[in-house]
């Protein structure tokens, strides 16, 4: 499944969601800007399939993303408040793994996880440049 977003004339797309060995994997296009509004229309997709996503973990590939400018301590103190309100008992999935290239990504990710530690009963690892990695964590535990 891909997001596309209008933008003129042209379709720009900014996320490509699929499944890889038993994991939902995100990942952005290179360039394309991260903030609150596209991380939180990654989730809306995400919850738009519940069979297919919602029982899944999920691995975040943000290498060659952008962090956005107001992506900052308060942005991310409301995406978590928006997930945990999100959040459901029938929801499933316990582990996300974060693959980064860059310090600034490794260091939101790191400030969203504190945010997030002790709100969701959800497990976080960050991994840089290494997909493959992530995946195997992620993927659950037969």
């Amino acid at each position: 499944m891909t997001a596309v977003m209008e933008i003129g004339d042209e379709a720009e797309t900014r996320w490509q969601i699929s499944l890889s060995k038993g994991v939902v994997v995100i990942q952005f296009t290179p360039g394309t800007v991260v903030d609150l509004e596209v991380i939180k229309g990654v989730y809306k997709e995400l919850i738009s399939e519940p069979a297919k996503y919602r029982s899944t973990n999920a691995v975040w590939d943000f290498r060659g993303a952008l962090p956005g400018q107001n992506l900052h301590y308060e942005e991310l103190n409301k995406l978590v408040e928006h997930f945990r309100e999100l959040r459901q008992d029938w929801w499933k999935h316990k582990k996300s793994a974060v693959v980064v290239s860059g310090k600034a990504a490794f260091g939101l990710i790191r400030m969203y996880g504190a945010l997030m530690d002790g709100r969701l009963d959800h497990e976080m690892q960050i991994f840089e440049n290494d997909l493959e990695a992530a995946i195997k964590w992620a993927q659950p535990q037969d």
